[in-house]
């Protein structure tokens, strides 16, 4: 199933580069938790995710960085998977506002790609994650 779920540190002037190397932490230690230690061996039993990182409408000096993600996620996973990447995210940032999103139809995923696409600073997709070229 396809959601759209938003990760927003609420934390002015945060790095970029920090932000989406949490992330990835957090998200290989949930592969490790769900797939196994060799986690890395089962790319096809990994998550689709189109990344991207958004400032909203702020000022440039005053930096407020969240990331957007289009995840295709079966329906069983997404609670446990919400739960822990909130859980670690908020141990870097105690602020963050997590929300996740159900896109029913093609007409919701279009709607969410574009705003997705049109707030991005930098975009990803797991490839880019597992590959290491997820530095800003």
């Amino acid at each position: 199933m396809k959601y759209l779920i938003t990760f927003q540190p609420n934390k002015y002037n945060a790095s970029d580069r920090e932000l989406i190397i949490n992330f990835k932490r957090g998200l290989q230690r949930y592969y490790k938790k769900l797939l196994g230690n060799r986690y890395h061996k089962h790319k096809d039993q990994q998550y689709k995710m189109d990344i991207d990182i958004s400032h909203g409408d702020n000022p440039s000096e005053q930096t407020h960085p969240h990331l957007h993600i289009n995840a295709d996620i079966p329906t069983a996973h997404i609670n446990g998977f919400m739960r822990y990447m909130t859980k670690w995210l908020k141990t870097y940032y105690p602020k963050l506002s997590p929300d996740c999103r159900y896109l029913q139809t093609d007409l919701d995923k279009l709607r969410a790609g574009m705003y997705a696409l049109n707030q991005a600073v930098k975009s990803y997709d797991e490839k880019d994650l597992q590959a290491g070229n997820y530095i800003v």
